[in-house]
């Protein structure tokens, strides 16, 4: 099996800072390895509950940044 890691599965991530690499969001949804949705503020109105939700509690959350060399 070769290429990337395919997720199938949707994850929220939500009450935090979040990086997504443009910025900071209070929410992102993650489909697959694709950030798919942000909400930058936390009144915002939560996304559907289609998968896992995790709540950061106000922690920072970063992607995973590798190094291939």
């Amino acid at each position: 099996m070769t290429g990337a890691l395919t997720l199938a599965a949707t994850l929220i991530l939500t009450n935090g800072r979040i990086w997504t690499g443009d910025g900071f969001a209070s929410q992102v949804r993650i489909d697959g390895n694709t950030i798919t949705e942000v909400r930058e503020s936390p009144g915002e109105t939560s996304f559907p509950s289609a998968g896992r939700v995790i709540d950061v509690r106000g922690r920072l959350a970063l992607p995973c940044l590798l190094d291939k060399h």
